[in-house]
């Protein structure tokens, strides 16, 4: 079971243990990170703060402790192979042959010289699931990684982050993961979860910088790894990344705290607050599983109406504030014009492609094909512009195949079947003067009355630049005043897009599909208002778990007002920090703050260790656990 590392001095304190010596770079195994004490004490003096923030907003404790585990490191792509293949060899079904299995190949690889485990760039909360059952944490908790270049438990603002998730959960919002609406798959939920965890985050150090203190030692510069100090407006930041998604509301949640300036007298701990604070935590009291941006933003200007001492009876500079970032009509829809690229683009699977790909992803199911998270529109005037005389243009981007995203190249340690590239199987739908419009409401079947219209990519491959583009020709009726493309996916791989945009063809239209041969009249003449377009007409929370996996690595910030952080501290897979509820101070509210323990509790090891239970529950268990998104 995950153990303490960090022993208290004969005083009952931790002073002695010290943060690693900086700045580190872990190329080796075994490494002194993955033995880190001082993640352990820096990870529960995080903790402590967070709990007592939210106690001071009116969030009342938990009826069980908190657990939280530092120095988590994963499994090597040696130790997996090498199990697997062990397991197939024994025909283990049991989890005790799965752990003779586990112990064999560390004996091998220690003889070897290879490593058996690698840092874990990440951290995540996930509530109660089968995943945080094998590590140890039946009840769920935050785990906090020993990166490649920083320890994620010394970033105060990623604990902080995690812990806003933990919130969430217990209060029992923003679980469902995703929505569907007409315009496809919608992961507001999750980048809502995202986006209050980084306000209270930057609320309690005061900071809209998140994760700078990993995001430094990691290559992401003086900002972080994201900061809510920007002016992006909804929805030119869509991604169908929740991490992407939560940065117009958690721009907007920091520009009200700038805003609204009173403090307060907290009533449950008589400390100095900052009201918006409490008024922004009790509208999050008030969500429901499945909110998306007007709802979530209609919640938060309720309460600051309703709030005599923020002295804005009809919320104006909320309002003003909240239409500038455009969170109260936000509709997914992102404009083509020639010669700008578009960012990312996450198209999710039809299906998954592994059971791992699968718990991780969600499990969600869709028939013929899954819609994208935004449709594309082009107006006739840059359609014509961008021809610049010819009869066609062309629709291009670039496939993003080295992502972790791509869960389809991860060994399926379970089945013991190792995944190739799913064969890429995108297309595109189009209609005029309006969205294509999805039926997602008896999902898995996906119904459009634009089924028809739908045109194939072209895929070019090249070293290093493997890319999709599709040429249209140019409607000339005039009746048609844009085109809206929605783009789907018959396979089974997430396919991450970048730089979308609109090029001229250079007189090559022999190849151009022509729209207008396919559907040769648009069904309304005018563009109709989007009021409609954001309706949600179902909701999926059977496919989430409470898994909050940064793998968009956009969960931190270092703290200001911090326990030492000095450089780097990974712990591996062996320390324990449990700090219990009573733990040398009667008023600090309850959390336990363990290490992972090398072999049978590192990440995803156990799932390999305990692959019979895994069998049994992979499909069942996310249902049964909430989800408050991925961090």
């Amino acid at each position: 079971a995950p153990r303490h590392r960090a022993d208290p001095d004969p005083q009952q304190g931790y002073s002695e243990i010290k943060p690693s010596e900086s700045p580190y770079s872990i190329t080796t195994y075994p490494h002194s990170s993955f033995e880190d004490e001082f993640a352990e004490v820096s990870l529960y003096y995080h903790l402590d703060r967070a709990a007592r923030f939210f106690e001071d907003l009116g969030h009342p404790r938990a009826a069980q402790p908190l657990q939280a585990m530092a120095n988590v490191s994963i499994p090597s792509p040696a130790l997996l192979t090498c199990a697997r293949d062990d397991m197939a060899i024994t025909d283990a079904t049991d989890h005790q042959s799965g752990e003779t299995a586990i112990t064999n190949c560390l004996t091998t690889l220690a003889g070897t010289n290879d490593a058996a485990f690698l840092p874990a760039s990440n951290a995540f909360y996930s509530g109660a699931n089968i995943i945080t059952e094998l590590l140890g944490f039946a009840a769920g908790g935050i785990f906090m990684g020993q990166g490649h270049n920083a320890d994620f438990a010394y970033d105060g603002d990623i604990v902080y982050h995690e812990y806003g998730h933990a919130i969430a959960d217990q209060l029992n919002v923003l679980g469902a993961g995703v929505n569907h609406d007409d315009l496809g798959v919608d992961d507001s939920p999750g980048a809502l979860n995202e986006a209050f965890a980084d306000y209270f985050a930057g609320a309690l150090t005061d900071d809209p910088i998140i994760g700078g203190y990993v995001g430094k030692r990691s290559g992401w510069g003086d900002d972080g790894i994201r900061t809510m100090d920007h002016t992006l407006v909804c929805p030119d930041f869509w991604s169908g990344e929740v991490h992407d998604d939560s940065m117009g509301f958690g721009g907007m949640l920091w520009a009200l705290r700038l805003a609204y300036p009173q403090t307060e007298t907290s009533l449950a701990t008589s400390q100095q607050i900052r009201t918006i604070d409490r008024v922004v935590y009790e509208a999050l009291a008030t969500l429901t599983d499945s909110p998306n941006y007007t709802t979530a933003s209609e919640a938060i200007l309720e309460a600051i109406s309703l709030e005599p001492s923020l002295e804005d009876p009809n919320g104006e500079a909320a309002s003003a504030i909240m239409n500038s970032r455009n969170t109260l009509e936000c509709k997914r829809i992102l404009a083509l014009s020639q010669g700008e690229r578009r960012g990312h683009l996450f198209i999710p699977p039809a299906k998954a492609a592994n059971m791992i790909a699968e718990a991780i992803g969600g499990g969600r199911e869709y028939s013929p094909y899954a819609p994208g998270p935004a449709q594309l529109s082009i107006s006739a005037e840059e359609l014509a512009a961008t021809a610049s005389g010819d009869e066609c243009v062309t629709v291009t981007a670039d496939i993003i195949r080295d992502r972790f995203f791509s869960l389809e190249n991860i060994p399926d340690i379970i089945s013991g079947e190792d995944s190739e590239p799913a064969p890429l199987q995108l297309a595109l739908l189009f209609n005029y003067n309006q969205p294509v419009r999805f039926d997602l409401s008896n999902l898995p079947a996906v119904r459009t009355d634009h089924a028809l219209n739908e045109l194939d990519f072209t895929e070019s491959v090249a070293p290093g630049s493997d890319s999709i583009s599709a040429t249209i020709k140019v409607p000339g009726n005039p009746d048609i005043s844009a085109v809206y493309l929605a783009i789907v996916n018959r396979g089974t791989s997430q396919v991450v897009l970048d730089g979308l945009r609109l090029v001229a063809n250079d007189g090559q239209c022999a190849t151009a599909v022509d729209l207008e041969a396919i559907a040769p009249t648009p069904e309304e003449a005018e563009v109709p208002s989007d009021d409609a377009s954001h309706a949600v007409d179902s909701h999926d929370a059977s496919g989430d778990s409470d898994n909050h996996m940064d793998t968009h690595a956009n969960d931190s910030h270092e703290s200001d007002d911090t326990a030492p952080q000095q450089d780097n501290t990974d712990g591996e897979n062996d320390s324990d920090a449990t700090a219990k509820q009573d733990d040398g101070n009667e008023d600090s509210p309850g959390f336990n703050c363990v290490s992972s323990t090398k072999g049978d509790t590192s990440i995803l090891l156990l799932l390999l260790a305990a692959a019979a239970v895994w069998r049994r529950y992979s499909r069942t268990s996310s249902t049964s656990a909430r989800a408050p998104g991925f961090n």
